[in-house]
């Protein structure tokens, strides 16, 4: 596989030096690095994969919509698939006290900070639903002990 990294160009370049600095050229000979806004359009037409990691949560909805239709609009009907690496916030009581405690905490930071928020499965998938041309949520995946899951779209047919 090859992969190709986006970011604004201070973290393209600290990222190229990082990578870089690991030491594992057969790694880094799959990697390349591109300066991308993902408030514009998406360079990169027809990938098999997308990514976005922790990126999404950042954003109120508006934005969280420019962005994944900026991905979409790049998408290949056919091959495309999008992952997005976020927390889903559990329904009320679904999971111990503890943890739900610290994940809604995490909600309101995102609140107070960037206007922006964490989401339950239902609020993607409304989010997700709004994006033209049509996003759909695939699957679901939540590593055992990890407070993230993996949400995987493709393009409606």
């Amino acid at each position: 596989m090859k992969f190709v990294v986006q970011d604004l160009q201070e973290n393209v370049e600290k990222g190229r030096e990082e990578a870089e600095r690991a030491q594992s050229p057969s790694v880094f000979a799959r990697l390349s690095f591109q300066t991308h806004d993902f408030m514009q359009a998406q360079p990169i037409k027809g990938a098999d994969a997308y990514l976005l990691r922790t990126i999404l949560h950042d954003w109120p909805d508006e934005k969280a919509k420019l962005i994944l239709s900026n991905i979409a609009a790049a998408m290949d009907l056919e091959k495309s698939r999008l992952f997005i690496m976020e927390t889903v916030l559990p329904v009320p009581g679904a999971v111990p006290v503890s943890q739900e405690r610290d994940l809604r905490a995490k909600d309101l930071t995102m609140i107070q900070c960037l206007n922006s928020r964490e989401r339950e499965q239902s609020e993607w998938q409304e989010l997700i639903a709004s994006v033209q041309p049509r996003l759909e949520l695939v699957e679901v995946r939540q590593p055992v002990g990890s407070a993230m899951a993996v949400l995987e779209l493709r393009l409606a047919i």
